[in-house]
């Protein structure tokens, strides 16, 4: 979870105006020509960049919504309930031994 977090810190780094344009961009657009067979740079900057929360939370009433279109669709059967099935402890972990993302002003 800890390397999951530093992940997401270092990747949100890499974001500004919603594109790979921030501080850690070229870092990222590096990594990614690397690793994913697409090689254009400048496909790579038309991207929508998706960020996520730097100490892990997870949006619950998304989540919420989310899963019931999928209980209602049949997808889903049993008695889980989506807070049976997060487990906030990790990632609390990981903050408390990270300390809290500060944003950059």
């Amino acid at each position: 979870m800890r390397a999951c977090l530093r992940a997401a810190r270092f990747s949100n780094d890499a974001i500004a105006g919603a594109r790979l344009a921030g501080p850690k961009g070229e870092e990222v657009l590096a990594i990614l020509r690397e690793f994913i067979p697409i090689r254009n740079n400048d496909l790579y900057r038309t991207m929508i960049a998706a960020a996520c929360d730097p100490d892990g939370a997870i949006n619950l009433p998304s989540l919420r919504e989310d899963f019931d279109f999928f209980k209602r669709s049949g997808l889903i059967e049993g008695n889980v309930t989506v807070e049976g099935a997060v487990d906030a402890r990790f990632v609390a972990s990981a903050v408390k031994d990270l300390g809290p993302c500060v944003p950059a002003r």
